[in-house]
């Protein structure tokens, strides 16, 4: 009776295994991220800050692209890339295109700097006095990219806010993956030092989480948001100095992140 107890119980756990199994696959240096290319094709990208490097691989992990992100010498570094793809910036498929943002190491701070690359390392665009990131959406128009820009005083008063809107080649390839709400505003200042508003966007009643994630994935900060103010002010003395990224969580789906930087 024993005996038969114990086979039923090691039948159900090895049922359970099956079904519940998670099995490594693959280890990738720097940040990752999954891609989708103009015809459909799903990548896999990695961004390595310290190596200026971003390299695209399939989804059988052989290299598909390696791309070296030119250097724009001692007043700027590199803080990463957006929007890999290959037909969104022009219409040759045939190669690859992605946003490379730059900050200033200025040590009294200073607005970054971003620039459109091909991956022959040619400047398709330059996004002067950029904040980091910048948007980009499929409208009726064609796709338009969007950069805010965001000027302070010596105490961090806001001074000054506008947008730049540029006209695109192609369309922006979605994921169709996870449901996302759209993107929640820039986070201000960028970069932070004491204090960090995180602007978000609910509609009428919704209530949802804020986190707040370091370059290494980790959980730094999560609070629980709803629909009657539209940012979370965050303290960010306790966090290292780096880039950080936080996405709003609500029953209608999660946000893509944005991203801020900490000094």
């Amino acid at each position: 009776m024993k005996k038969q107890l114990y086979l039923s119980a090691l039948a159900m756990l090895l049922a359970g295994s099956v079904q519940a199994q998670v099995t490594p696959e693959k280890v990738y240096q720097g940040q990752g991220e999954i891609i989708r290319l103009s015809n459909g094709d799903y990548k896999y990208q990695t961004t390595q800050l310290a190596t200026n490097q971003v390299n695209v691989y399939n989804l059988n992990h052989s290299v598909y692209k390696q791309l070296t992100v030119p250097s724009l010498g001692t007043a700027y570094e590199f803080r990463g890339v957006q929007y890999v793809s290959d037909a969104l910036f022009d219409v040759n498929a045939n190669n690859v295109e992605y946003i490379a943002h730059y900050g200033s190491t200025n040590v009294n701070g200073g607005l970054g700097k971003s620039v459109v690359y091909s991956e022959t390392g040619s400047q398709l665009a330059v996004l002067d006095s950029s904040n980091y990131y910048v948007s980009i959406y499929n409208t009726p128009a064609g796709a338009k990219m969007l950069s805010t820009i965001r000027t302070y005083s010596n105490s961090y008063t806001l001074t000054r806010e506008y947008t730049r809107v540029y006209s695109l080649a192609g369309r922006l390839a979605l994921r169709a993956a996870t449901p996302q709400l759209e993107d929640a505003s820039g986070a201000y200042p960028n970069p932070a030092q004491a204090l960090v508003n995180l602007p978000y966007s609910l509609q009428a009643g919704q209530t949802g989480s804020l986190k707040v994630y370091d370059m290494g994935g980790r959980l730094v900060g999560a609070y629980q948001i709803d629909s009657h103010i539209n940012r979370l002010e965050m303290g960010t003395r306790d966090l290292r100095a780096g880039v950080y990224t936080y996405t709003v969580e609500t029953a209608a789906g999660v946000t893509a992140g944005k991203r801020f930087v900490i000094q």
